[in-house]
Formats: C-alpha cells, sequence, structure tokens
C-alpha cells in the first residue's frame, strides 16, 4: 500500500488494501492493524484534494446512499458501497470525486452521483442516479 501510495496510485493501494482485508478475514479472522487502517482512511481523505490543483476535469460528488430498508444495520453495507463507487471513480484520471460526508455543499461538481436502496423479503434494488449538477438532469 505504501509503495503504491508513494507513486500516487492511490486507487491500487485501495484495492490492495480490499484484498488484504478479505484475505485476514476468510483466513484468520481479524480485521488489518489499525496503523493499515489509518493509511487507508488517509488514503482515501486524500483522493479529492490530490486532484484539486490540477482542475478542470469534470468533477462528480458522490453522495451517501439512501437507506430505504427498514434494516438501520444496511447503512454500514452502504457506506462500503459508496466508499467501492469512489476507488473505482478515482482510478479515472478524466474524473475527479468529491465524496467527504463534510465537503462544502458549494464546493464546484459537474454531476451528482445519488444512491438508494431497497432489502425486501431476500431481494435488494439498489438505483443509482447521475444527475447534471447545473441543470439538474
Amino acid at each position: 500500500m505504501d509503495l503504491h501510495a508513494a507513486r500516487r496510485e492511490r486507487d491500487q493501494a485501495l484495492r490492495h488494501y480490499a484484498s488484504c482485508k478479505a484475505m485476514l478475514a476468510r483466513e484468520h479472522g481479524v480485521p488489518p492493524g489499525v496503523e493499515t487502517q489509518h493509511l487507508r482512511q488517509r488514503l482515501i481523505d486524500s483522493l479529492p484534494l490530490q486532484r484539486a490543483a490540477a482542475r478542470r476535469r469534470p468533477t462528480v460528488r458522490v453522495l451517501t446512499f439512501e437507506n430505504l430498508s427498514a434494516d438501520p444495520g444496511q447503512d454500514r453495507y452502504l457506506r462500503g458501497l459508496k466508499e467501492a463507487i469512489v476507488i473505482e471513480l478515482s482510478s479515472l484520471r478524466e474524473l475527479d470525486v468529491i465524496h467527504h460526508e463534510g465537503s462544502e455543499p458549494g464546493e464546484p461538481a459537474d454531476f451528482v452521483l445519488r444512491g438508494s436502496f431497497l432489502a425486501d423479503e431476500g431481494a435488494v434494488q439498489i438505483i443509482l442516479r447521475l444527475v447534471h449538477a447545473a441543470s439538474g438532469l
């Protein structure tokens, strides 16, 4: 992860984290260490900041998914889903991604990605909507 981060390959570092996290859980039943989790969070937090200086690529603001199911326990799953989408979008050099919960609403974005999630009786429905921020279409 450190090597990828040093090369500014944050998407690769985050994919490596996900792979190692899955292996640790599967083979040892443990989560990644605290330092590794902190590195992952720093990488996620730095994604939009690293690209901000070179702006004028289209920007996409990824919002937290709306949980329409009766189970508030799905919120953790939805945070992971949002994180996976942010990682994938951030690997596209043609886009800048804004995803912090604390981002200023006025921070410019060309597009907004919204989502909703509904789990009911064994069926899951995920709806994504990409909206042009200026026109709402």
